[in-house]
């Protein structure tokens, strides 16, 4: 089976486009979240125009991930990998060398460019990013890697194990790009309780820039837009406060009920919102 790359189309990098097909042999598919008028007339010569998508921007890059899995064209292909737009490949057999690492797991890891963090105990310091998500940490001490979602690799089997991202969607713009590490961080532990201790796998412990390829941010080399430095969003502490205080009960009771009942609510809070 042959293998293929989701990409999310945003900055209209035509350099990523022009690698791709004058060095890998996957089949390109793009994920757009802009208007039609808005995909760049160059795009068609790279990808073909059955194989772009144009879908609402409501989840941001996860989103992007899980509208294309939806389409289940990843069960025609062995390994599948998803990308930004906004990347400067340097070394042209990165994917061959991410092949070999899902081959040598079996397929069932995820592999990216450089280490995201060396943090793992999201859920002791971040638990209000699980509130939106059906999966649920089993414990406080839960620890688990994060993988960026400018770039990585599977195979279709881990995808079918894995289901589908726990994506947070952002119907009304309240959280802004920020949804985006919601989403990241839930849809890690999902991944990693699934498919084991070992399922996050990188080709350097660099982050971001590894001697095979750069991850720009938002576009940029160095970008010097910090989400910790943005003025204040109102609707983003109301939100954090109200997952923080649901997922620190559900986290704390034993009782199956309450947890239940808990899901249901903070199903029901962001489904609506």
């Amino acid at each position: 089976m042959k293998n293929c790359i989701c990409i999310v189309l945003w900055h209209n990098n035509q350099s990523l486009f022009e690698e791709l097909i004058n060095n890998s042999n996957l089949d390109i598919f793009v994920i757009s979240h802009k208007s039609i008028d808005d995909i760049p007339h160059w795009l068609n010569t790279y990808v073909n125009s059955e194989h772009i998508f144009i879908e609402p921007n409501i989840g941001y890059d996860w989103g992007a991930y899980q509208q294309f899995l939806e389409k289940k064209i990843y069960l025609n292909y062995s390994s599948i990998f998803f990308s930004h737009d906004d990347l400067l490949i340097k070394d042209n057999l990165i994917f061959n060398y991410c092949l070999d690492i899902i081959e040598a797991n079996n397929g069932y890891c995820i592999v990216g460019n450089g280490l995201n963090n060396k943090k793992r105990d999201w859920p002791l310091t971040h638990i209000h990013c699980y509130a939106h998500s059906k999966w649920k940490p089993p414990s406080w001490n839960f620890c688990h890697d994060t993988m960026r979602g400018s770039f990585f690799g599977t195979s279709s089997n881990a995808l079918k194990i894995i289901d589908n991202f726990e994506v947070y969607w952002d119907h009304h713009k309240f959280l802004g790009v920020g949804a985006g590490n919601w989403s990241l961080r839930a849809t890690c532990g999902k991944i990693q309780e699934i498919l084991g201790e070992n399922s996050f796998q990188f080709l350097s412990q660099n982050y971001r820039d590894t001697p095979f390829l750069i991850e720009m941010e938002r576009g940029k080399l160095n970008n010097s837009l910090n989400d910790k430095h943005q003025p204040v969003n109102i609707r983003y502490l109301l939100i954090y406060r109200i997952s923080k205080f649901l997922m620190t009960w559900y986290m704390d009771t034993n009782n199956k009920n309450i947890k239940n009942y808990l899901s249901i609510i903070m199903s029901f809070i962001f489904n609506k919102l």
